[in-house]
């Protein structure tokens, strides 16, 4: 799926629908590339992925949908570069789940309920964004079942969202962990004022929390 570079290539969904879907055999690569996804009267999905090899999302723009921008099921190797996910209010931008593993890169984030939401027995490494003015801006979230989410931030800025980062459990009684790592990242704090971590880590598994790294406050509110 391409579209031409400097045309206006737009899918738009309408109410309840998706963008583009994608339910392919375990072995496929797909390639969505060059397009602009468009919510009209109610769409709920930009892209849908389930069960795929490959997975590169690139110079894709994926506004106003209710559900989430794009969603990544159950694909072993996923990339998302140069996109913007921006403007999917009540929505999560970009939902990795179902042990899916991959890189979301060079992309600007913003404008939705959760940045990035990586689930259950998935990995994500997020370099080189911009996650600004969404509820939630980074998610690390283990379900019940002995899963474990892992999420690494690099190299980004993360700022102006109501809860910047957040690791959680899959509650009492559950063996499901979560990671959030921390390394050269900026996140703009009320209280603290612009922060740059150099390294942190957040480990979340049944009732039991745990959360070390250092440092530099540059800027007091």
């Amino acid at each position: 799926m391409n579209g031409v570079p400097g045309v206006h290539a737009a899918i738009t969904a309408v109410s309840g629908g998706v963008g583009i879907s994608i339910l392919a055999a375990a072995s496929d690569h797909v390639v969505p590339r060059n397009l602009a996804l468009l919510r009209t009267s109610g769409g709920s999905v930009g892209i849908n992925s389930y069960v795929l090899a490959r997975l590169v999302v690139s110079d894709v723009t994926v506004t106003g949908f209710s559900g989430y921008g794009i969603g990544v099921n159950t694909t072993a190797g996923f990339v998302i570069d140069h996109c913007q996910v921006i403007d999917n209010s009540g929505a999560i931008g970009i939902q990795v789940i179902g042990t899916s593993q991959g890189v979301i890169s060079n992309s600007i984030i913003g404008g939705n309920n959760n940045g990035v939401t990586v689930n259950s027995d998935s990995a994500a490494s997020i370099t080189h964004c911009d996650i600004v003015k969404n509820t939630i801006g980074v998610s690390s979230s283990g379900y019940a079942g002995g899963t474990t989410s892992d999420a690494l931030v690099e190299d980004c800025s993360i700022v102006g969202n109501l809860i910047g980062v957040t690791a959680v459990g899959g509650g009492p009684g559950t063996s499901s962990a979560s990671l959030l790592e921390f390394s050269h990242s900026w996140e703009w704090n009320r209280r603290l004022g612009r922060i740059r971590w150099d390294h942190l880590h957040v480990w979340q598994q049944r009732d039991r929390r745990q959360r070390h790294g250092y440092g530099h406050s540059l800027d007091h509110a």
